[in-house]
């Protein structure tokens, strides 16, 4: 712990939003800092690459003037696979010669596009290069064999909508002023300084209007009334901090069909009015963290499950110090 009573010298909005899930996460995470058990599932990667592209996509082509090319769209899926490879995450064939191994390793990712796209998919065993690469095949509850798309067609079929939509998000007029960059700031409470720090996807500025976009991929319908989130609060409560006023924030939905690699695109907004009780919610959860208060959120049945959570099977383990005893 440093001066300020917390793991780090700072709060992050990752920090936060971990203790909001369960406080007992957050002490797993960042005050125990155990080994956390990898729950990578196949279709984040589709998620993680759009993102990686998102990115990218903006600072060329808004901020460096220049017009992706064919090779930067697909390169980022490759990325994120090797990535994903390099951490674990996806599990190579043990028989696939070494060489090939070392030269699609992210030691060594200087390979040219055509050669990664083409190297890629025989690292794999089947069943994965299947799913991400060729198409695989799902048994429908009748019985019968439906041919499925790979996921790397889903994510060409996102960046395709993401290209026609994105000037629905970014206006001519705007002003790009952040590009997942840091977001900091200073505060005193009860005499103690404390830095709030976040990392928005973008943050625009249209006329007088600070605009912060994000980007959502789902393979479900999305629903405009789970859209607020504790996050957007925090991150608005920064950004009137830093830049005098509340931002509009823009989610942009790109639903996914897992069967048709069909995409849609959809756009929410919500303009924040008042965000006075944010720093009284920040504290609240900063007090928990420094009287030592984690609590198990068991209840929240979605995320306290081997699924989502890394730290669910060390959780679970509990002595049991109430024997049963026999005594007649």
């Amino acid at each position: 712990m440093n001066k300020t009573g917390l793991p780090k010298d700072y709060i992050s909005n990752a920090q936060l939003n971990a203790y909001k899930k369960c406080p007992q996460f957050y002490k797993r995470k960042y005050v125990l800092q155990e080994n956390e058990t990898s729950l990578f599932k196949p279709e984040w990667l589709i998620g993680r690459s759009f993102h990686s592209y998102a990115k990218n996509f903006i600072m060329q082509k808004y901020l460096m003037k220049e017009e992706p090319t064919e090779s930067f769209k697909r390169f980022f899926f490759y990325k994120n696979f090797l990535e994903a490879i390099e951490k674990k995450e996806i599990m190579v064939d043990p028989l696939i010669d070494d060489q090939i191994k070392a030269n699609v390793s992210n030691a060594n990712f200087n390979l040219d596009f055509e050669t990664l796209e083409e190297i890629a998919p025989l690292l794999l065993l089947d069943d994965e290069r299947d799913l991400l690469f060729t198409g695989y095949t799902e048994i429908s509850s009748a019985g019968k064999s439906l041919k499925r798309p790979p996921f790397v067609q889903i994510y060409d079929n996102l960046i395709e909508k993401f290209e026609q939509n994105i000037c629905n998000v970014i206006l001519e007029q705007d002003e790009v002023l952040q590009v997942e960059q840091n977001t900091r700031f200073n505060f005193n409470r009860y005499g103690k300084e404390y830095t709030l720090y976040g990392i928005p996807d973008l943050v625009l500025k249209r006329e007088n209007k600070i605009i912060v976009p994000d980007w959502k991929t789902t393979s479900k319908s999305p629903n405009a009334d789970n859209i607020k989130t504790f996050q957007d609060r925090i991150y608005s409560y920064g950004i009137f901090q830093t830049h005098g006023s509340l931002p509009l924030f823009q989610y942009a939905y790109f639903s996914y069909s897992k069967a048709k690699a069909e995409v849609s695109f959809n756009l929410y907004q919500i303009d924040y009015q008042d965000v006075s009780d944010v720093e009284i919610d920040i504290f609240e959860i900063i007090k928990g963290i420094k009287n030592n208060v984690f609590p198990k959120y068991n209840y929240q049945n979605w995320f306290c499950s081997s699924s989502w959570c890394p730290f669910y099977s060390s959780c679970q383990e509990k002595e049991d110090k109430n024997q049963v005893e026999r005594i007649a």
